[in-house]
C-alpha cells in the first residue's frame, strides 16, 4: 500500500504494475489526479511561505535603510545611533510601523 501511495502521489508511474480492468484504470487515473492536485497544493503553500519570508526581509532592509538615512542626515552619533537602529529592527521584525506623527 505504501509503494502504491508514494508512486501515485509522485506521479512517477509504476512500470511494473499495470491496471488490468476498466475499474482499476479509473481508480488509477482518479488517484493520479488527486495526487497531482495534492502535490500542487503542497508546493504552492511552500512557495507562498518562501515568498512571504522574502518580502518580510525586503521590508526590513528598507526600514533599516530609511533609519540609516535619518541617522546620517542628522549626524547622530554614539549610543543613540545604536538605539535607533535596534529599535527599528525590533519594530520591523514585530511587524509594527514607526509612528512619526508623535
Amino acid at each position: 500500500a505504501l509503494y502504491f501511495a508514494i508512486t501515485m502521489m509522485t506521479t512517477v508511474g509504476f512500470g511494473d504494475v499495470t491496471p488490468s480492468t476498466v475499474f482499476e484504470r479509473e481508480v488509477a487515473i482518479f488517484l493520479l489526479i488527486i495526487g497531482s492536485v495534492f502535490y500542487a497544493f503542497v508546493f504552492g503553500m511552500v512557495f507562498e511561505i518562501v515568498k512571504k519570508l522574502l518580502v518580510s526581509q525586503i521590508i526590513l532592509e528598507a526600514k533599516l535603510e530609511n533609519a540609516q538615512s535619518f541617522i546620517d542626515h542628522y549626524q547622530i552619533q554614539g549610543p543613540l545611533r545604536t538605539k535607533i537602529l535596534k529599535y527599528t529592527r525590533t519594530l520591523a521584525q514585530a511587524g509594527g510601523d514607526i509612528d512619526v506623527a508623535g
